[in-house]
C-alpha cells in the first residue's frame, strides 16, 4: 500500500507513514491563478493499493474537492485500490432528514466517494457511524478517544469525573472512563431544529474538589460545551478540562470556553490548531496494517 497525503493532512500522513512503514507517493500540488487546485502524482501507482488521507475541516468544499480529485487520480494513475482517510468527514452532523425537505449530506459525500472509485473509507470518530451502514463501500471509524483522554490524564486530574454530551453509555463515555478510571455524569441535551439553541442540563453530582474532564467526538461553535462549562463551575468543580478529537471552534470558540471557566483545551491532528497536542497517527496506521 502507497499512502497518498492530501494538502490538509501532509504532516499526518506523513507521520502515518513513518509509524506504518508505508511508502508515501510523491506529489506536485499548486493552487491555479482562479483558485483551483492542482494535482500531479510523480509516484508510479499503477497495480498498487492505494490510501489517500485527506481530512476535510473548514473550508470543507475545497478539501472535499482534493479529497475526491485525489482518489480520482489514483483511479486514472492505474491504482488497484483506492482507501479514503478522512480523519474529519464533514457534512457527516446531516445523517438523517430532521425536518421535512432537507438534504442528507453525509448520503451524497458517501456516494461521491464511491463514483471516484474509493472501495474503502476510514474515519475517526465520526459524529454518527450508522449513516454508512448502507453505503457501498467498506466502512471502519476509528476512536482517538483512548488517546485524547490518555493526554488529559497527564495533567494530575483530582479525584476525577468524565461529563460528555449525548447517551447515556456511549462508547464516548465507556472509553473516557475507561481510560481515567473515572465515574461518568451525562450531560442531557436537547436542540431546537429551527432555532439551533441548546438545552443542557447536568445529572445531579457532588463536584466540589473534582477535576472534570469534558469529552466530546466535535467542538464547532461550542454552544453546548460553553453552557457544560457554565454549570460546571455553578456546581463549584476545581478544574475543567475540555478534549475534544476534532476541534473546529468557530467563531473564537477557544477563548468563549476559556472566559466560561474552562482550564484546558485538547485536541487532535485531525484538525489542525495551537490545541493538536495529539496525534491520530498511530490510529492510522494500525487502521492500514491490520487488514
Amino acid at each position: 500500500m502507497i499512502i497518498v497525503p492530501g494538502p490538509a493532512s501532509s504532516d499526518l500522513a506523513r507521520s502515518t507513514a513513518s509509524l506504518s512503514g508505508l511508502p508515501l507517493c510523491e506529489l506536485a500540488f499548486k493552487y491555479q491563478p482562479d483558485g483551483e487546485s492542482y494535482f500531479r502524482f510523480l509516484t508510479d501507482i499503477r497495480g498498487e493499493e492505494v490510501a489517500v488521507i485527506q481530512s476535510t475541516y473548514p473550508p470543507q468544499e475545497r478539501n472535499l474537492i482534493q479529497l475526491i480529485l485525489l482518489c480520482s487520480g489514483a483511479r486514472q494513475r492505474g491504482a488497484k485500490t483506492v482507501t479514503a482517510v478522512v480523519p474529519y468527514m464533514a457534512y457527516a452532523r446531516q445523517d438523517k432528514m430532521f425536518m421535512e425537505g432537507e438534504v442528507v449530506s453525509i448520503s451524497s459525500m458517501t456516494r461521491t466517494l464511491e463514483a471516484v472509485g474509493v472501495e474503502r473509507l476510514i474515519t475517526v470518530n465520526v459524529h454518527s457511524p450508522r449513516a454508512f451502514a448502507d453505503a457501498g463501500l467498506s466502512f471502519s471509524n476509528e476512536s482517538a478517544i483512548p488517546l485524547l483522554c490518555k493526554e488529559l490524564g497527564k495533567h494530575g486530574l483530582e479525584n476525577p469525573v468524565v461529563v460528555t454530551a449525548g447517551k447515556e453509555g456511549d462508547k464516548v463515555a465507556s472509553e473516557a472512563c475507561e481510560t481515567l478510571g473515572a465515574e461518568h455524569i451525562l450531560a442531557r441535551t436537547s436542540r431546537n431544529r429551527q432555532t439551533g439553541t441548546v438545552e443542557v442540563g447536568l445529572e445531579p453530582a457532588d463536584l466540589r474538589g473534582r477535576d472534570v474532564a469534558v469529552v466530546d467526538d466535535i467542538i464547532s461553535t461550542g454552544g453546548t460545551m460553553i453552557e457544560t462549562v457554565r454549570q460546571l463551575r455553578a456546581a463549584h468543580a476545581s478544574k475543567i478540562y475540555i478534549g475534544a478529537v476534532h476541534l473546529l471552534l468557530v467563531g473564537n470558540a477557544d477563548e468563549k470556553l476559556f472566559q466560561a471557566g474552562a482550564d484546558l483545551l485538547l485536541g487532535t491532528d485531525t484538525v489542525p490548531s495551537k490545541y493538536s497536542h495529539v496525534s491520530v497517527s498511530s490510529v492510522l496506521s494500525r487502521a492500514l496494517t491490520s487488514r
